[in-house]
């Protein structure tokens, strides 16, 4: 279970591609987990069969089964199975970590650590492929780099920039809430200013990096999620020096971000093309946004005869080369809706996708119950509550905008919620 948290950011770099699949740590952590406790049910374990089973994994057992409809409608035997296999391993890693996790807050301490290390990587990508190093030291993947976007692109140890900016949500938010509770997050560094604390840094850099993957969504979604927690701080702690510092170091960025574009050509450039790029994706004319209008168009004309049944897991892409002409000429059936909760209903059903909504509704609603019943906001267990319940809020919103639903990372934090025991 430790392992598995720790696994989360590294997801691309290191995997193993095998029979035309990517295989990751997390992936064969969560086959080892599920090993050892078929072990220990087959030899009777007493601590294993006295488990109290979370409720998550109850809602996740029955999204399986009423599922089962979509699949006498499946084209694409072989998608259907790695997507399905893919599926199923998230749905066991919520099962390992919510079961069997006892220290979410050390978790997130670990799991902080780890995606910061990851974002030094992405910090090097950035400046390699501003210098033009090859994609065999950066990392990056072709699709990802200043040759095809005219700017850098920070993708990390992820599939792709979205991917990674996802994972960012955890790290900043707990750098904002350790900051707001006088906790560390990291080892202290020796000789700072009293308004540069090792939280500070922390939020600094990882900001930086998330802007730096211009994944315009989780940026947008970051933002709101900020405003949103330091308002439901301030309900019970006292965080006016935080907001101060929060303001200062605003201020701080924006100066020196400008006095950076006005001496430094490329910069200003690259600035130039952001800018451009989310305004063509705000009306709608950005490649990536027309890509998607066209899958979401796409869902519109397939789902009528579907829409209680499904179409069965990862067949969205099958079907959709027969609507989209640049699907059908390069045979891509690994298109997805670009919305998980549209993709859900499409590929799963009405029923199951209902029990998904509901369970993500049901979980960050419990926790964030018993955190306003909480007294003392200051005790290690509500601090990762609030980490965890905002994580997962934002992951949520930013599903939005993306799919399939086997993501990792967002799994994993779903279970490092449920372990943490609000009896």
């Amino acid at each position: 279970s430790r392992l598995l948290i720790i696994s989360l950011p590294f997801e691309r770099i290191p995997s193993v591609d095998a029979a035309g699949v990517s295989i990751r740590i997390s992936q064969v952590l969560v086959l080892i987990g599920v090993w050892f406790f078929c072990l220990l049910v087959l030899k009777k374990d007493q601590k294993i069969l006295s488990l109290k089973i979370k409720s998550v994994n109850y809602f996740l057992f029955w999204f399986l089964v009423f599922a089962i409809p979509s699949f006498f409608y499946v084209t694409n035997e072989r998608r259907f199975l790695t997507t399905m296999i893919a599926t199923l391993l998230v749905f066991l890693a919520t099962f390992i970590i919510s079961q069997f996790e006892k220290n979410p807050f050390a978790r997130i301490k670990e799991l902080s650590i780890s995606i910061l290390v990851a974002s030094v990587f992405g910090a090097y990508q950035f400046a390699g492929d501003m210098i033009g190093l090859p994609i065999s030291l950066t990392g990056l993947r072709e699709s990802y780099t200043k040759a095809v976007f005219g700017i850098p692109r920070i993708q990390g140890t992820a599939l792709e920039p979205l991917y990674f900016a996802g994972m960012l949500f955890l790290p900043i938010i707990a750098a904002l809430v350790f900051t707001a509770t006088k906790k560390r997050l990291i080892l202290p560094i020796k000789n700072l200013p009293g308004w540069l604390t090792n939280n500070t840094i922390v939020f600094i850099f990882l900001t930086l990096i998330s802007l730096g993957t211009n994944s315009k969504a989780a940026l947008v979604i970051l933002g709101l999620i900020v405003m949103v927690l330091l308002l439901f701080l301030m309900m019970k702690l006292q965080i006016g020096q935080l907001v101060k510092k929060i303001s200062w170091l605003l201020g701080l960025v924006v100066f020196g971000g400008l006095g950076v574009v006005l001496y430094i050509p490329n910069i200003r450039e690259a600035l130039g093309l952001i800018i451009y790029f989310f305004w063509l994706t705000i009306i709608g004319q950005a490649p990536s946004a027309v890509e998607r209008l066209a899958f979401i168009d796409t869902f519109n004309q397939i789902l009528p005869d579907f829409i209680v049944t499904g179409i069965g897991s990862g067949q969205f892409g099958p079907r959709a080369i027969e609507y989209i002409p640049f699907l059908k000429a390069n045979n891509n059936i690994t298109a997805i809706v670009n919305n998980v909760y549209l993709e859900i209903w499409l590929e799963f059903g009405l029923i199951s996708a209902v029990i998904f909504i509901v369970m993500l509704c049901y979980v960050i609603i419990k926790n964030l119950r018993h955190i306003l019943h909480q007294k003392d906001w200051y005790i290690d267990k509500t601090v990762a509550q609030i980490i965890l319940v905002f994580s997962l809020i934002a992951y949520c919103l930013q599903w939005l905008t993306f799919s399939p639903i086997f993501i990792m990372p967002i799994f994993i934090i779903l279970g490092l919620l449920e372990s943490i025991d609000n009896n």
